[in-house]
């Protein structure tokens, strides 16, 4: 049977043929059912209802309309991909093959579709493609279209709004307002705030800035997830559990990337150029100005004001920004960067940034950037040193322990601690209560206490200036000392002073200023006491005012204010009362070189044995003897005094 000429034809019966119907007619046929097949030897507009048979299209750029509810065997073109197959609601074919269009307007079941150039779902309802099927595109417009196929599909996908299933998309996938269930090879694209369900995707996914939402299944695997669009909103990206190795990238300062458990764990390489990552990371992260919330496996690297919270098993980079979290190996922070967190290897630094720990495991380097560090109370870390110049800053908590601190410019205690030894630092201050032990010798500035309760040992000796303004520093100093109200034990090689209630327990191999407090130990240097005590011999010349010294003077003694006490054997120079009432008691044995009182008649003397004055005493108030029967005091030259007393019998020569 033959249909062929220009116009329409309608033919409403079954027709019923053994042999194979042939079109050659240019215009619309309209079939009712048919029980044979169809051929194009033109490009007819078919309208049919059943057909049994096979339509076959032969290169001709015809359309086949099968009507709702319709069955209709396989569609082809045996020669070229060409025509259209527009299948109604609830249609159900064969194979489709090697058709240029094909569009559903509904529900429908179709064998395969193989090689076509566009499949549409244009309406409603589920169709389902049982096996196979191939295509340029597959492009789902309308809400509430199902497309299910099992076995995949090859080509891209555009899921603008409906749903649609498959084992893999063996192409590219673009999701609107649709849902994309598949694995998918290619790139996934969404232009709105669609949903893609995968286990695996071969290349990147782009939310190009849309609020769509990402699900990857456990066990699965994903190239880089990206949105590309930074300055449009970006939503929440849900990704459940991937363990293949993948890319996750994040540039937008609106995404989310959320994991569906607490969190879940992203395997591969997280880039958080912007956005918020919320994930257990097993790989390596990377963050410019976004940030991740999770642990890491490996590495870990942080530049401008990037955030991790979560600790970091391998190395942590951070330039700038902040981590969070303990790194298992080393560490190094730049400028503006800090870390917070324990630091399994060594800490380093690139600039000036903050390392805030409880314990590092290895040498802990400032290398010539002002740094800080801060160690927590009751930590433990290894050695901190600057490598280039003296710089940075140590802040230690209560009861910390080190190695060695060197080149610090400033190394702060808060509280208790244990350290091996503090070399070539700017200043040490020792700012809270408790006992600090510097296991060997050190050096520094400054040594600095000011708290009440404090109490530093070391052993073998420090080199630098001292300051107690109050607590105790017991060790050798080879520098200097002030005390206000604190208390060095300890000998000291240059110029000690005292202020306040403070005390000084040893030598001073310079100068001593004992303005008030005490000073027990022998001065090599000069001595000035204003209103302390001394007890001690003073190589040089002593200043006495109206304290108390109880030693022998190698150099001449000046009392500068009245109520002055000097109680000694020996005095190398001459004693000037200068116009002061204070006294001098000569010891058993003692001897004296001269005596006056340069301004006014002033002074005493009391010579409590035997003595030697070989020079003259002149214009001074009183001297008393008050040695035992049958001691001498000699005096070698004149006499000018108020009173002379003698109270055993001495001898007068």
């Amino acid at each position: 049977m033959e249909f062929k000429g220009t116009g329409n034809i309608t033919v409403n019966p079954t027709i019923n043929t053994a042999n194979p119907i042939t079109t050659l007619l240019n215009g619309q046929l309209i079939l009712g059912n048919v029980n044979t097949s169809i051929n194009f030897v033109a490009a007819t507009n078919l309208t049919v209802n059943n057909v049994t048979g096979q339509m076959d299209l032969a290169g001709q750029a015809g359309e086949i309309d099968v009507n709702a509810d319709a069955t209709v065997g396989n569609i082809i073109s045996s020669n070229g991909v060409v025509g259209a197959a527009i299948l109604g609601n609830n249609v159900k074919t064969g194979d489709i093959i090697n058709v240029g269009t094909v569009n559903f307007n509904g529900a429908g079941t179709s064998n395969s579709i193989q090689n076509a150039l566009a499949v549409n779902f244009q309406a409603a309802g589920q169709v389902t493609l049982t096996n196979a099927s191939s295509a340029g595109t597959f492009t789902i417009a309308q809400s509430g279209t199902v497309v299910n196929a099992a076995n995949g599909v090859q080509g891209d996908v555009a899921a603008g709004d409906g749903n649609f299933n498959s084992s893999l998309i063996t192409g590219n996938a673009t999701v609107g307002g649709g849902t994309i269930t598949s694995n998918i090879s290619g790139t996934a694209t969404y232009t709105g705030a669609g949903t893609i369900t995968a286990t695996t995707i071969g290349g990147q996914t782009d939310f190009d800035g849309n609020e769509g939402i990402l699900n990857i299944n456990d066990t699965g695997t994903v190239g880089i997830v990206t949105s590309s669009n930074p300055t449009a909103q970006a939503g929440t990206v849900k990704i459940t559990s991937p363990s293949g190795p993948s890319t996750f990238t994040v540039n937008n300062a609106d995404a989310q990337v959320n994991t569906a458990a607490s969190p879940a764990a992203l395997t591969g390489t997280v880039a958080a150029g912007d956005g918020a990552v919320f994930a257990t990371i097993t790989g390596n992260a990377s963050v410019n100005a976004g940030s991740i919330t999770g642990s890491i496996s490996k590495d870990a690297t942080i530049t401008a004001t990037g955030q991790i919270t979560g600790n970091v098993d391998g190395n942590a980079t951070v330039n700038s920004g902040q981590l969070t979290g303990n790194t298992g190996g080393n560490a190094s922070v730049g400028v503006n960067g800090q870390i917070t967190g324990n630091i399994g290897g060594t800490a380093t630094y690139t600039g000036a940034g903050t390392i805030t720990a409880t314990t590092i495991g290895g040498q802990t380097d400032l290398a010539g950037f002002a740094g800080v560090l801060n160690v927590n109370a009751n930590g433990t870390v290894e050695n901190v040193i600057s490598s280039n110049g003296v710089v940075g800053e140590a802040m230690l908590g209560d009861s910390v322990t080190t190695g060695d601190i060197i080149n610090v410019a400033t190394v702060n205690f808060a509280g208790a601690g244990t350290i091996n030894s503090i070399q070539n630092a700017g200043a040490v201050n020792f700012n809270g209560p408790g006992l600090v032990t510097l296991t060997n010798a050190s050096s520094a500035g400054t040594f600095t206490i000011v708290q009440d309760g404090t109490v530093v040992n070391d052993s073998n000796g420090v080199t630098g200036n001292v300051v107690a303004g109050d607590g105790q520093f017991n060790s050798n100093i080879d520098g200097s000392a002030s005390v206000n109200d604190g208390t060095i034990t300890g000998g000291i090689s240059q110029n000690a002073t005292i202020t306040g209630d403070g005390q000084i327990n040893g030598s001073v191999g310079g100068n001593a200023d004992v303005n008030a407090g005490q000073l027990t130990g022998d001065v090599t240097g000069n001595t000035t006491v204003t209103t302390g005590q001394m007890t001690g011999n003073t190589g040089g010349t002593l200043s006495l005012g109206a304290g108390h010294v109880a030693g022998n003077v190698g150099n001449s003694v000046t009392f500068t204010a009245a109520g002055g006490a000097l109680d000694t054997t020996t005095v190398g120079g001459e004693i000037d009362f200068a116009g002061n009432n204070s006294t001098v008691t000569v010891a058993d044995t003692g001897s004296l070189t001269s005596v006056t009182s340069s301004t006014t008649t002033a002074g005493n003397v009391g010579f409590a044995a035997e003595a030697n004055v070989t020079g003259a005493i002149n214009n001074i108030s009183t001297i008393v003897i008050e040695g035992a029967t049958g001691k001498t005091v000699t005096f070698g030259d004149d006499i000018s005094v108020t009173s002379l007393g003698f109270t055993n019998g001495e001898q007068l020569i």
